[in-house]
Parts: C-alpha cells; structure tokens; sequence
C-alpha cells in the first residue's frame, strides 16, 4: 500500500465479514474468511503462509497538491479518510505514508 521502499512487506487489515441475509441465512465474506483462517507468517506445520495477489494503480493521488508533494504546510491540510465499502487497509497504508513523511 505504500511507495516508501524502506518497507519490503505487506501488511492486510481484514475484517472477516459474517452477516445474515435478509431472510436470515448465514454468509461468509470469501476473501475476508479465507485471509482469517491462514496462520500467522508460519502455520502449525513450518510452512509459511502464502496469498498470490497483484497491485494496481489507485485514484490515491488525487489528495490535495501539498499532500501530494511532502510540503512543509502537507500537516496543514486536513485530510478525510472514508472507506466506503473499501474496508480501511488502503486508508491505513494511506495514513501511513503519511506519517512517515
């Protein structure tokens, strides 16, 4: 989630979805239930947790200008993270990057 190359990693933030629907059937988020059952970096047996997945580029960069470019008055502007169905892992990686500059 972020362009900082001091981090060689990748952190998820998952909220394993259980809802109910309307006529009170029980449903498991797929990609969420399936992030929740893997092990910790190595599971039970010694064999390191692996998920395959590919990066595309995001509409991230359309933050205000001094955001954008690590100005001095960056701090200044405030910034409003909402993740509308989005979950919160990119407004995490967001924040941040943020931070770290």
């Amino acid at each position: 989630g972020t362009t900082n190359p001091a981090m060689f990693g990748v952190e998820l933030c998952v909220a394993v979805v259980k809802e109910k629907t309307p006529l009170g059937r029980t449903y498991d988020g797929i990609c969420s239930s399936f992030l929740g059952r893997l092990k910790p970096r190595f599971g039970d047996n010694g064999v390191e947790s692996c998920v395959k997945l590919w990066i595309r580029p995001g509409s991230f960069d359309k933050l205000p200008r001094s955001f954008s470019h690590a100005s001095v008055d960056m701090f200044k502007t405030p910034v409003l993270y909402v993740g509308a169905g989005t979950g919160v892992a990119p407004l995490r990686a967001l924040f941040r990057e943020r931070e770290s500059l």
